[in-house]
């Protein structure tokens, strides 16, 4: 193709004249040279692209060669069809093929894709899917040779389970709460059963002008009786209020990121 080069420079020579097309003689020569050089070094694919130029840039006389070498170069390259099957064998379009380190599909449509003859290294990627490599050798003038994997399906995404707190029954402050309010009302009771008594017997013996003492101890014991009776009424109120706020009615399986709400407070 050297010798090729040469009868294609000198022709040029003879078929341009004048400055005014000096451009495109010099573009019709760099392409030339450069599908000379490319095709000698096995870049079929990359010659095709300056001979196609060569067709466009050069004068008539000197592209009747070019079409000659652009068919001799077309003859010996390679074309490809990548394709990718999942586990079931079903087709898998969104894979990304690279050939060399370089992008050759960036989704499999069933096209033949122009390759260099030679040694080459495939790479199918997926998002998702593990990267599968598979190094083919393609022979010269060989077409819409089929390079086929089987790609596995991608891993399914473990669903995160929930933390769940148990069931809280009794919250420890609803609790407190409740036994001081049993404490209050045990206290009313007995201090009002023993008023009660007192005072009755007060009444049957020496009503209406009873001892001081007996009638101070009376009201000490209705004084206390009453004052638990206001603690215990309010504790056993507040466990309540505390069992609602707090939680005491989530239910088991209700995740812990579902609880917002902030602590009830009760202060006396």
């Amino acid at each position: 193709m050297r010798h090729g080069t040469g009868a294609v420079l000198a022709a040029l020579t003879i078929a341009v004249s004048g400055p005014a097309r000096a451009d495109k003689t010099n573009e019709c020569t760099a392409a030339a040279e450069a599908a000379q050089t490319l095709r000698n070094a096995g870049k079929l694919v990359q010659a095709q692209a300056q001979l196609l130029t060569c067709m466009k840039t050069c004068p008539r006389l000197v592209q009747t060669d070019c079409g000659q070498w652009l068919h001799d170069v077309e003859m010996r390259i390679a074309s490809v069809v990548v394709r990718a099957t999942d586990a079931r064998g079903a087709d898998v379009l969104n894979v990304r093929v690279t050939m060399d380190g370089a992008v050759l599909v960036n989704r499999l449509d069933g096209l033949a894709a122009p390759v260099d003859p030679g040694v080459h290294r495939f790479v199918f990627e997926r998002d998702g899917s593990v990267t599968v490599t598979q190094d083919v050798t393609i022979r010269e003038g060989e077409k819409a040779r089929t390079i086929s994997v089987t790609l596995p399906d991608p891993p399914t995404p473990k669903r995160e389970q929930p933390v769940r707190e148990p069931r809280r029954l009794f919250p420890t402050s609803s609790l407190v709460l409740g036994a001081l309010g049993a404490v209050g009302l045990g206290t009313f009771a007995v201090y009002h059963l023993s008023a009660k008594s007192d005072l009755d017997a007060m009444r049957s013996e020496c009503a209406p002008r009873c001892p001081a003492d007996g009638v101070d101890t009376l009201d000490q014991k209705i004084l206390v009786s009453n004052i638990a009776l206001g603690v215990g009424a309010t504790a056993l109120a507040s466990a309540v209020l505390v069992f609602v706020f707090e939680g005491g009615w989530r239910s088991s399986t209700a995740p812990t990121a579902a609880k917002a709400k902030a602590p009830f407070v009760v202060s006396f």
